[in-house]
């Protein structure tokens, strides 16, 4: 698709492209059709593509399988996926539909709702996932234990699958032209690691820790004592024999941080 084309079929659906919600539409044919390549689709797959945009991801999963489903927010674009590709079509909002028990999934992605739906496809039931998504975020998923980049959202991915950046996407294959480049990763779930005694706990001080990913662990909870139904002085001398007291947070593996959240779960029980 050139932009020319693109224009011309927006204008002809009543829709001028909103960078509040990261409508940006991808222009290379030969990207969509590397992402679809790169999925692996195979016959008895349940395939899900989350906001089609125009289709140029959804022609070519649509000829690897026609057990395909589609969410689309905007009203005219479902429309247009449904009529133009005979597509089966979800017309709502990803955040609010069951995106569990597709094997595989194929979206790029609003960047302004990666984190809620990346949380949303990981807790689902699939094996693969080829996701585009903003440069910046992309490092952040897929960083490692001690990276700068490890943050909340690298130790929720870690949970539930590895990840790799598979290609590079310049901003110049988009319009409207977006801010910046983006990546195009890899999800393949997997069984975690460890199981918490309690996930919601464990989740919870994750989200404590990497409020203050730079700090010591010690140091990242006395900032959180609210939380944790204290004051500073008297949670101190409770920390005194808390695990990796002094180790910086994004340098906790996750099975560290599970053993923090065993510490903090006894110190409140």
């Amino acid at each position: 698709m050139n932009v020319s084309e693109i224009q011309g079929t927006l204008g002809k659906l009543g829709i001028r492209p909103s960078r509040k919600r990261s409508q940006n539409f991808l222009l290379s044919e030969d990207i969509a059709r590397w992402q679809v390549e790169a999925a692996g689709i195979r016959d008895d797959d349940k395939v899900l593509e989350i906001g089609p945009g125009l289709g140029i991801l959804s022609k070519y999963i649509l000829e690897k399988t026609n057990n395909a489903v589609f969410i689309e927010k905007e009203p005219a674009l479902a429309k247009f996926i449904e009529n133009e590709y005979g597509a089966n079509v979800i017309c709502g909002d990803a955040l609010e539909t069951d995106l569990s028990g597709y094997d595989v999934i194929i979206s790029n992605l609003p960047y302004h709702i990666s984190s809620e739906i990346t949380v949303r496809v990981l807790r689902g039931n699939f094996r693969t996932a080829i996701l585009m998504y903003q440069k910046e975020f992309a490092a952040h998923l897929t960083a490692s234990p001690g990276s700068r980049d490890f943050s909340r959202i690298s130790v929720f991915r870690e949970f539930y699958a590895e990840a790799e950046v598979i290609k590079q996407v310049s901003k110049s294959n988009y319009y409207p032209v977006p801010k910046v480049d983006s990546s195009i990763v890899k999800l393949s779930s997997r069984e975690p690691p460890f199981q918490p005694d309690n996930i919601d706990h464990y989740f919870n001080v994750v989200r404590m820790l990497f409020s203050h990913k730079k700090r010591t662990v010690r140091n990242a909870l006395l900032s959180e004592a609210v939380a944790l139904a204290s004051t500073k002085k008297e949670l101190k001398p409770k920390l005194e024999s808390l695990p990796f007291s002094d180790d910086r947070v994004f340098k906790l593996a996750p099975e560290d941080i599970n053993k923090i959240a065993e510490f903090i779960y006894n110190l409140n029980n």
